[in-house]
Formats: C-alpha cells, structure tokens, sequence
C-alpha cells in the first residue's frame, strides 16, 4: 500500500493543489483539511480520490484566527485518525500557526513568502516561531527567504530546503514559431519590433495602470506593442486600462486579450514577446515569472525580496519599485533598444530554470523529502 500524505493549506490554490494532484496521481492517498470557501468541488475530489476536511473561515481579525487556532487540533484529530497519515505537509505561514498547537511528525511546512513574516505582532510572531520550528523539514520558493526565515524564528539553516514547484519545461521552452507567425497576424503585430506582455490578473494589486502610463513613455519607441492579459480581471477594471490607453494615445499599439490562455498558449505568446512585465506591490516567486523565463521573455518584476538570487537586476531581468512610471519606461526603452543584451538574459534565464524550477525534477526531489522523513 502507498504512503498517506495530509496537506493543510487552501486547497484551491495553485501552490497546494499542483503538490496535491501530483501525489494523487501517482497513487498516494491524499487528504486536505482547507478553509471554507477554498475547498475543492466534489467532482473533482471524486476524480482524484482526496478526501476533504473544511475548518471555517473566521473574519479578519487576528483575533478570531486565534481562536481557530486554539480550535483546529479537534478538526486535525478528525483528520488524522480517519486517513492515518504517514507526513503532513503545511502549506504557507498562516496555516502553520492555525495548526501551532497540532503536533504531529513527520511534518513539513512550505512558506510561500514575505508578506506573512515582515509584518507581525507578538502574540502572532510567537504562533508562528512555535508552528515553525515544530516541523522537521521547512520548504521555501526562493534562497534569500531561506535565509530571511533562519534568522527570523532562528531555525538551523539545514531544516531549511530550497524546491520551488516548477514548470513543465517540455510545455514552456522557446521554439513555438508557427504559433508566434500566426499570433503575430492574428494580433495585427506585424509592424511591432518589441512586444511587451502584461501576463498576470488585469487588477489594481498588478499596476497594469503604470505598465501603460510607462508604455506611453517610451520615447522613439513608435514601433513597440503591448499585450495586456486579462486572466481574472474584472471587467471594470480592463475598461479603465482601454480608456487610459486611448486617453494617452497608444491605444492602437495596445492589445487586449480577454480569454484565459491554456499552458501552450502561453508559452507561445511568451515567444511571441520581447518581455513580460509583473509589478505587484507584494508577491512571491510566480509560476508566470518563471514560464515567462523559461520561453526566453526578459523579466521585469517588482524589486521585492521574494526574487534575490533568481533575478538580479541587469542579470537576470529588471526590477522596479511598483509604482514608478518613469524607472519602467526607462528599463522597456533599454529593452527595446538592445536586443544583445535581451538575448544575453534569455539564455542565462533559460539555464537557471532548467536548474531550480523543472517541475518532473522537483517533483522527485518532495518524493525523496517524504520518504526520507517517512522512514525514519
């Protein structure tokens, strides 16, 4: 009989559904306990044989998820005396500290980034030290936050292990031609002689209002396009990005694509373009980042700490402070004007993420992870 593996975490999310899925597939019995509102369907339960534990979803508050917190291990209990795991595996900061008073071992917990560490009172920096330290192995997207959570909650540096989930790299790749040709003519792109792609969520949190007003800054640049991806995006808010663009005259240059793309699309479309331009105000190392990398599109992303060590500036990409029209105008105009250094990044990209981020690859290492902590 196969291993149990327990998640914790928000089960729809990409970060914890694509671990789940893939255990699944490979015949581990698979359980969850998630949020109410983040639970999966029961189709898709069904289909992939997991089974389902929802904790409520409390307000807000730090205080209400202090109680859940003192609340959870009833609901783990449930859990673990019903599918009897061999590892758990906690998914993110938060959901950590809910299951702090939970022990249980061998347990793994995957910190998905910043914005739950750089801010935080005593009582939750305490929750989050205890939850943190009672794992036995500690799985983070980037090198510079395994350094950021070793000083912080003073873990020892070999608890800590670098497995970012990764990308199917036979899908995101260079190559493509055929479908960037006809891309090129189906979006009327065939004048343009350096495409810029917005690929993330047509949202405010993305600042796809300053990747237009820095568009329409490049000066002598008449002969660049821009591509902004809706994804889930509101209406709303594509509106407002089309009236900017026609208010700021550039609305001819501009494409807007208002589908959701499959993982070959993309990857075309990513051949298709110059550069992608992610700058949220907060993040952590992104699927889109690192598919864009993997195609070869030079990456310009928010200068956030989540990147350091995968995408330094002038190496790696650009970074930028997310509101600053004037520095991304500045950086698409270099991109545009220096193909040499594009291709220069684009291949030293194409290497790094054959290193960190090949998906089969990682997969076999989490493999490894839990069947090492299993047989002890």
């Amino acid at each position: 009989m196969l291993p149990s593996v327990l998640y914790i975490g928000d089960a729809t999310y990409k970060h914890v559904q694509r671990w789940m899925m893939a255990f699944a597939d490979i015949g581990w019995n698979v359980s969850i306990i998630t949020r109410k509102t983040y639970e999966l369907s029961p189709s898709v339960l069904r289909s992939a044989k997991i089974r389902q534990y929802v904790i409520p979803r409390p307000p807000g508050s730090q205080l209400a998820y202090g109680l859940l917190t003192l609340a959870f291990p009833i609901y783990f209990r449930k859990a673990v005396l019903e599918t009897k795991p061999d590892v758990v595996h906690v998914h993110s900061i938060l959901y950590a500290m809910i299951s702090a008073f939970s022990e249980f071992h061998p347990k793994i917990i995957t910190v998905w980034g910043y914005h739950h560490i750089l801010k935080s009172w005593r009582v939750k920096r305490w929750l989050e030290r205890k939850s943190i330290r009672s794992a036995d192995i500690i799985t983070v997207n980037s090198p510079s936050l395994a350094e950021r959570i070793s000083e912080v909650y003073g873990v020892p540096p070999e608890k800590i292990v670098f497995l970012f989930w990764g990308v199917d790299l036979s899908v995101f790749r260079r190559g493509y031609k055929d479908k960037v040709e006809w891309l090129r003519r189906t979006l009327d792109l065939e004048w343009a002689e350096t495409i810029f792609i917005s690929p993330r969520a047509a949202t405010p949190h993305y600042n796809v209002d300053v990747i237009v007003k820095a568009f329409a800054n490049l000066s002598k640049c008449d002969k660049a396009a821009l591509i902004i991806l809706r994804g889930t995006g509101k209406g709303e808010y594509i509106d407002k990005i089309a009236k900017l663009a026609r208010k700021l005259e550039v609305h001819h240059r501009v494409r807007i694509i208002d589908r959701f793309l499959s993982e070959e699309e993309m990857a075309a479309m990513f051949n298709l373009c110059d550069a992608f331009v992610s700058i949220p105000n907060t993040d952590q190392i992104a699927f889109t980042v690192v598919e864009g990398m993997a195609c070869g599109s030079i990456p310009i992303i928010s200068d956030l700490p989540d990147y350091n060590g995968i995408i330094d500036h002038g190496i790696g990409g650009f970074r930028v402070k997310p509101r600053d029209v004037n520095s991304l105008a500045s950086i698409m105009e270099l991109i545009a004007k220096d193909k040499s250094l594009r291709e220069i990044i684009a291949s030293r990209n194409i290497e790094l993420v054959k290193k960190f981020a090949d998906r089969r690859r990682n997969l076999k290492r989490m493999y490894k992870l839990y069947e090492s902590l299993i047989s002890h």
